[in-house]
């Protein structure tokens, strides 16, 4: 038995150039399914941080009736309560209250329909990146500061200290509210939806245009020094769920979890790079059959038995497909490691409803050289099967006939 699988691996360097190319394309199907992966695994990385960092939290609570309906008559009038079930609760250490104004901005140039979001200065520093994407100006500290995006500012022609004005609904007396504002900073994400339509100024100035003295829309958090899975298992759904025994009469809505399209994809891609490198190494078992037919005629006038034959050939095919995981491995370290290094840029590219601020970077994990080559291997012995099967149901007949 041995010898038959010993006979069956030393075949495989009978034919080195072929081999090699064989290998070669396997191993470069095979890296492509583990470099993806990796890939995959820091966009998904990317996203979750890009989402949870940038503006939106681990986290949100709202009114029930505000999620349902939108309209911003609907607030948390007792933020406080909410704030004390997150720190209670979740141990949350940043947070911050926000107020959404559906308005109109307008200047001497023209108007825009935007978003404008009510912020407590300080405690957005701490969860947001708005800050940190100013481009020109400052941060809005006073009750007639604007900061807007680089789009809305070249729309509307607005520079630094310029006036604009807010027009918005006010929910107590029904009627047109309007603030006059200048122009304290410029931001830039990248995002074309965020950069024009999302305009920020002080929550006390948004409270004072909704018509209420208290109370917000939102409240944003985060929590400190948790990995994702272990967020996940806080709060294990997308769906809003109830808090319940805070009876807060909020829901609590989270913004991780996979992307339909991204899982889609992962899988379709994986599955393909398979399917193709399976029908490379049947490709190359048959040809090498070819090759040999009088040497299989030969084995049976031996009187070596089909089972043998069979062995010797899934023995190639595994003898192959370890070669080509060797070359798969050495092209994933040099790619990943480039990836992991340097990364990839996507800024700018919209995937789903959002777009990537910052770059993608690869991750290593131990399923990339375990899982991916062991299934690979498995594989390619499997489909190694029907060509020994083939093979030992020559003749001396057949052999002759140079023939399939």
């Amino acid at each position: 038995m041995w010898m038959i699988l010993k006979l069956g691996i030393r075949n495989v360097f009978r034919n080195k150039i072929r081999t090699l190319v064989t290998c070669s394309i396997m191993g470069l199907l095979l890296s492509s399914a583990m470099v993806m992966d990796g890939f995959w695994k820091g966009m998904l990385t990317n996203m979750v941080e890009t989402l949870t960092e940038s503006y939106m939290g681990h986290g949100q609570i709202h009114s029930k009736k505000y999620i349902e309906s939108l309209e911003s008559k609907f607030i948390l009038e007792d933020p406080d309560l909410a704030v004390n079930w997150l720190e209670q609760t979740l141990n949350a250490k940043k947070w911050t209250g926000r107020v959404h104004l559906p308005a109109m901005a307008t200047s001497s140039d023209g108007s825009e329909n935007v978003a404008v979001i009510g912020i407590d200065a300080e405690r957005e520093k701490g969860l947001s990146e708005f800050d940190d994407r100013i481009v020109e100006g400052e941060y809005p500290s006073q009750p007639t500061d604007v900061l807007i995006g680089t789009d809305l500012k070249d729309r509307l022609n607005l520079n630094i200290n310029d006036r604009m004005v807010i027009t918005t609904h006010n929910v107590v007396t029904e009627e047109t509210s309007q603030g006059l504002f200048r122009v304290k900073g410029v931001y830039h994400f990248g995002s074309k939806e965020m950069d024009l339509r999302t305009v920020l100024i002080t929550i006390s100035s948004a409270q004072e245009l909704l018509g209420k003295s208290h109370g917000v829309h939102e409240l944003a958090f985060q929590l400190d020094h948790l990995p994702i899975q272990k967020i996940k298992k806080l709060m294990p759904t997308t769906r809003r769920s109830p808090m319940g025994s805070a009876n807060l009469g909020t829901a609590c809505s989270t913004n991780l979890g996979h992307h339909p399209t991204f899982d889609d994809f992962n899988v379709n891609f994986r599955g393909n790079t398979f399917g193709t490198g399976r029908v490379d190494s049947f490709e190359y078992t048959f040809m090498s059959i070819y090759d040999r037919l009088f040497e299989f005629s030969v084995y049976q006038a031996l009187g070596h038995k089909r089972k043998e034959i069979i062995l010797m050939v899934i023995a190639e095919g595994i003898g192959l497909a370890s070669l080509s995981v060797i070359i798969a491995t050495i092209f994933t370290l040099v790619l990943g490691g480039m990836m992991a290094v340097w990364g990839v840029d996507y800024g700018g590219i919209e995937f789903g409803e959002m777009t990537f601020t910052r770059k993608i970077y690869y991750e290593f994990h131990w399923q990339q050289f375990v899982i991916y080559p062991l299934s690979f291997i498995i594989f390619t012995a499997l489909v190694s099967f029907y060509p020994g099967w083939h093979a030992s149901r020559l003749t001396l007949a057949d052999t002759l006939k140079k023939s399939l």
